[in-house]
């Protein structure tokens, strides 16, 4: 899977449920939906939340827009992942960089998620 088709089926998200929640629950669609995923990877400058394929994605339901974008542009160096999903429940992440390190970066706000 690609980032656009990852973000499309994060997309897919609807519910209330804390952050362990979420990702719990997005492994599982991810995978259904046919990607290879892993969770809790070890990336350049952290951890991040679920790996499908080559793909990071990070559940965030917390942080300012600084803090993530920080965070994100760690992970875009590392030549593991060719793009970074942010699912976010702020809507203030949808100020994030587009792009880091010539990866994109999507973000996909969980609306009905708290």
């Amino acid at each position: 899977m690609n980032g656009e088709q990852v973000a499309a089926v994060v997309a897919g998200w609807r519910g209330h449920a804390p952050e362990a929640a979420v990702q719990e629950h997005l492994a599982g669609v991810l995978a259904a939906a046919g990607g290879r995923v892993r969770r809790e990877v070890r990336v350049a400058g952290g951890r991040v939340d679920l790996v499908v394929d080559r793909v990071g994605v990070e559940v965030k339901v917390a942080g300012t827009v600084a803090e993530v974008a920080r965070q994100v542009i760690r992970y875009c160096a590392d030549p593991g992942l060719d793009a970074v999903v942010v699912a976010t429940t702020r809507a203030a992440h949808l100020g994030l960089p587009r792009a880091a390190h010539g990866k994109p970066v999507i973000v996909v706000h969980l609306a009905g998620v708290v």
